[in-house]
């Protein structure tokens, strides 16, 4: 049986850096896993990325969180992959399809809105994620038709 040798164990924060990102509405897990994705972030001062680092990864509104891998890294792109991941669940619900009323994620904020679409009137502000504010419209337009 080989043994650990002294130099191949330490702490974590002294041997690999684990790394905070925020990925924009409209990214999808999928596109964070390109190498492409890190262009710009992958090497630069005080941020270059290299094998054995983590990623924190959170979605700007809520839709995702994940842990990644960094496999390699150089300038221009970075290959990762996923240790755990954590997909919110999407509402389907009947205010995104044609309806009047649309969830809105207002960046300002950080948050999304119910929008009624002919006028664009902020109806309901403050929703964490898109889930919570279809939910929102459905409950409303159940309560409209009664």
């Amino acid at each position: 049986m080989t043994k650990l040798l002294q130099k191949d164990f330490g702490m974590e924060e002294f041997r690999h850096r684990v790394w905070s990102a925020e990925a924009a509405v409209g990214t999808t897990l999928q596109d964070a896993l390109e190498p492409g994705y890190w262009a710009t972030v992958s090497v630069g001062p005080e941020r270059s990325m290299r094998k054995k680092d983590r990623i924190l990864l959170r979605h700007e509104s809520n839709e995702f969180y994940a842990e990644l891998f960094v496999i390699d890294a150089a300038q221009g792109w970075a290959k990762v992959k996923v240790i755990h991941s954590l997909q919110i669940e999407e509402n389907t619900a009947k205010g995104e399809d044609g309806a009047a009323l649309v969830a809105k994620w207002r960046v300002n904020a950080r948050s999304f809105d119910v929008v009624r679409k002919i006028d664009g009137e902020i109806l309901h502000t403050g929703f964490g994620t898109k889930a919570d504010a279809l939910i929102w419209i459905d409950e409303h337009n159940q309560k409209v038709a009664a």
